[in-house]
């Protein structure tokens, strides 16, 4: 059922999602303990971002137009 208060997704907000992932993912890096539970969830992370790229790429979605550095975000 959509009302008036759904949310489309558009390029800008796949951009803020995508981007707050890639930088908690980073902050972790900073802040891990090395442990095997930090690992995973950094791991966790990393696999967010590649399924995210993953479906936009199997949707004809070209990531370049999110002006987002693909090395550095989807690796």
């Amino acid at each position: 059922m959509k009302n008036d208060n759904d949310i489309k997704l558009n390029e800008d907000i796949i951009k803020i999602i995508v981007s707050r992932i890639y930088q908690r993912k980073e902050e972790l890096k900073k802040e891990s303990d090395k442990s095997n539970y930090s690992i995973g969830v950094i791991d966790g992370y990393s696999q967010t971002l590649d399924m995210i790229k993953n479906d936009l790429d199997s949707r004809g979605f070209d990531i370049s137009d999110l002006n987002l550095s693909d090395e550095e975000i989807f690796n």
